[in-house]
């Protein structure tokens, strides 16, 4: 996964060992927690930061 930062620039983010592919990417309400999904196996993954704001 790749994050931008707020000057645009890119980063890793993440990385999924898997043969799979990654969708769905988006932040809880409360801004602690990111919540990707994985096509098969289906999977929801939570990640906790602390996060930039």
């Amino acid at each position: 996964m790749r994050g931008i930062t707020p000057s645009g620039e890119p980063y890793a983010f993440g990385r999924l060992r898997m043969q799979t592919e990654l969708a769905g990417g988006c932040f809880s309400p409360d801004g602690k927690w990111f919540f990707v999904n994985a096509y098969a196996p289906t999977r929801t993954i939570a990640i906790t930061g602390p996060w930039k704001t």
